[in-house]
């Protein structure tokens, strides 16, 4: 028998490539080094779109004495700065094989037929649950959409009951026996909500991460009984200000977080001179849009190239996002009515009141628009070369209804 040579070109299995038209890109996760080229010839995007063959398995045979010489150029310089190889398999009987690039994910790849039947699988991928405790709840006045921007609104026109404190205790407890890492309730009027004593002595003797979040106002206002009612340590307290100006120090440098949202740059630089001549250490400023600042909401909140690429983006992290939305994904909302939502911006997955949650679960996993939806399945990112390495999508997005908040890809 004889055995001829081949020759194969490859990726290195470090080097993520995102090939859109005729356009390429490379990057390479150790070293950070990343490559570009538009208006790719033919000899180079017929061998990266064998490439996307899995048959393959990363190796695509080639002969490189038909490259042309931009292709000549191309490999060799894929080869120099450590993208990928050609390689020589010398009277070989076996061709050569790159495994692919895997998502960790507690085991399991993301998708419903690992996370199910076996709801166990899927309940270990919560690891955040956030509950509205009152029907009637005050947070932003006038245009709720300026809150939902970032987690949830406060339009409760379908919501007219009270959490039950039975339902949310036994979901705690369940999932506590899993991967459920942090549980964070809105607490505005939490002294009306009937059964506090109660939520208040089963939080007291938690042993997660707990955020109660209340407005400054409230806060400041219920302070003494709010203080008397926590005994855990692992609480910790979220303060979110729309009232820019009007702060005490001791109030604010002793919660966990002090959320500022502003809407001009002018009310950015009055939380900055606050913040500064109070001391406090402790905070997060976010733009928000209000429809007539789209300015300073662009400053504020669209993203450049040189954004993305401000640190090293390890391989692991990319997959991930091609695959799940980091900011909903492991994260349930659920109203004091029992509606559920893994992005309150998006569709109904169930209600726990009436539903189990491993069915809820199943409804997200198989027909939800949240835990997976990324950049490479909206438009216009699906175009982009840089989609799996852009930030998840975010609820600036879901509320203004496009998915493009940058300045690299229009």
């Amino acid at each position: 028998m004889i055995l001829l040579n081949k020759t194969f070109f490859t990726i290195y299995p470090f080097t993520y490539y995102c090939l859109k038209g005729d356009t390429l890109f490379l990057y390479n996760t150790l070293n950070g080094e990343r490559f570009i080229k538009s208006n790719c010839d033919k000899n180079i995007l017929d061998i990266i779109t064998k490439l996307y063959n899995t048959n393959n398995i990363g190796m695509v045979e080639v002969n490189p004495e038909k490259f042309n010489e931009s292709a000549l150029c191309f490999f060799k310089e894929i080869k120099e700065k450590l993208f990928g190889d050609i390689i020589h398999s010398i009277n070989g009987e076996f061709n050569p094989v790159q495994i692919p690039k895997r998502i960790h994910l507690s085991g399991n790849r993301f998708s419903e037929e690992i996370l199910f039947p076996d709801k166990s699988k899927g309940f270990t991928q919560i690891k955040e649950l956030h509950f509205f405790i009152m029907s009637k709840y005050k947070f932003v006045p006038g245009n709720n959409s300026l809150y939902r921007q970032f987690l949830t609104n406060c339009n409760f026109k379908d919501c007219n009951q009270d959490l039950k404190f039975e339902k949310f205790r036994d979901l705690v407890e369940e999932l506590m026996s899993y991967e459920l890492s942090i549980v964070t309730l809105y607490c505005d009027d939490i002294f009306l909500y009937r059964e506090y004593e109660k939520l208040f002595a089963f939080l007291n003797n938690l042993n997660i991460k707990i955020e109660l979040v209340f407005s400054y106002e409230y806060y400041v206002e219920k302070y003494s009984q709010i203080k008397k009612s926590i005994l855990n340590p692992n609480i910790r307290i979220i303060l979110h200000h729309y009232n820019l100006k009007e702060l005490e120090k001791d109030f604010c440098t002793e919660v966990g977080l002090n959320c500022f949202f502003v809407e001009s740059e002018q009310q950015f630089n009055l939380v900055e001179e606050n913040i500064s001549e109070i001391g406090i250490d402790n905070y997060h400023i976010a733009g928000i849009y209000n429809g007539n600042n789209d300015s300073f909401f662009e400053s504020a909140v669209f993203i450049e190239l040189e954004d993305i690429f401000e640190e090293k983006i390890d391989f692991q992290s990319i997959l991930v996002n091609s695959e799940m939305n980091r900011n909903d994904f492991g994260k349930l909302i659920i109203l004091s009515n029992g509606n559920v939502f893994a992005n309150i911006n998006n569709a109904l997955i169930g209600n726990y009141y009436t539903e189990s949650l491993d069915k809820i679960l199943e409804e997200e996993l198989k027909n939800g628009s949240s835990w997976g939806n990324v950049r490479q399945r909206v438009a216009p990112c699906s175009e982009c070369v840089y989609n799996c390495l852009c930030p998840p999508i975010s609820n600036y997005e879901y509320v203004l209804g496009k998915f493009n908040l940058c300045k690299i890809f229009k």
